[in-house]
């Protein structure tokens, strides 16, 4: 659920992210099911152009609030549904 939320809050900071950016794998760090967690690639170190956006304070703020938003979305949403419970 939070990397559904996750995705369009990044698109609206301006990353343009992959046309089917989720995928499901096995890390250890990803499957613990009481603790959300996501694998986010902000970009290559072999990509200049990604080189260059990771390099830019200016960028990397603005995933920042991106990534804020979208935690900030997914906790309120939580709080929601427990209150439902």
């Amino acid at each position: 659920r939070f990397a559904q939320m996750l995705v369009p809050a990044l698109g609206e900071v301006g990353w343009a992210a992959l046309q089917n950016p989720h995928r499901k794998k096995g890390f250890y760090v990803l499957l613990s099911p009481d603790v959300p967690a996501v694998l986010l690639e902000m970009g290559f170190m072999t990509n200049i152009h990604d080189e260059a956006n990771l390099a830019s304070e200016k960028h990397r703020n603005r995933m920042a609030r991106g990534i804020t938003a979208a935690i900030d979305e997914f906790f309120e949403t939580e709080a929601r549904a427990l209150a439902q419970r």
